[in-house]
């Protein structure tokens, strides 16, 4: 979709070549998310590989054959039980990926071209027929999940994101989920400052870039 991710800068570069700062990024900058340690590379490498499982599930049109293969496809058994948990989710959420200009909101880079950060959104679409924002995860929740979600809702939606639901989607080993909804009005604004700081840091050098 033109964006190119530079993880050792932090940042998305457009096809147009300007930086965007990276939501996960920003909030780390500042001290609202963690500094993961070398010892969350395997939680790191579950999620992806779960994502691309959610990802290829939702798009790929699959029959029971390839629904089958995708679980095979995850090589261990608390790897199926997230794909399992995620399932569980689609049919008691009524969960419906939304396809908007012919773009499938999966996996999709979106940004800010005003506050200048871009993010990788998860899934957006509907949660019991209310427009959503879903961020799935692996983990557990975090008082940071609420501005991640509200930088996807103001980079997809009227630049604003307010009237959309925002949702972390917590799927667990065991074939289970937490969905948790995120309603503080202040994520909007702890975000935005959030990345204001971060960039006024790189730009004076507080931190490397």
């Amino acid at each position: 979709d033109g964006w190119k991710r530079e993880r050792s800068k932090g940042v998305y570069t457009a096809i147009d070549g300007r930086e965007f700062i990276s939501t996960t990024t920003a909030l780390k900058e500042v001290g609202l998310s963690p500094q993961y340690p070398d010892r969350a590379f395997f939680a790191a490498w579950r999620g992806t590989k779960v994502h691309d499982a959610v990802e290829k599930l939702l798009t790929a049109k699959l029959d029971d054959a390839g629904v089958q293969a995708l679980f095979a496809s995850l090589d261990d058994v608390a790897g199926r039980g997230y794909l399992a948990a995620f399932l569980k989710f689609l049919r008691e959420c009524c969960f419906e990926l939304c396809i908007e200009n012919g773009i499938v909101l999966a996996e999709k880079a979106i940004c800010h071209p005003f506050y200048g950060y871009a993010g990788q959104l998860d899934i957006a679409g509907t949660v019991n027929s209310a427009r959503s924002i879903v961020d799935v995860k692996t983990g557990v929740p975090m008082p940071w999940h609420g501005p991640q979600t509200a930088s996807y809702a103001m980079g997809l939606w009227d630049q604003s994101g307010e009237e959309a639901k925002r949702y972390g989607l917590y799927l667990k080993s065991d074939g289970t989920y937490k969905l948790k909804s995120y309603e503080d009005a202040s994520d909007f604004s702890v975000f935005t400052s959030a990345v204001v700081v971060a960039q006024w840091k790189r730009l004076h050098g507080v931190v490397a870039a």
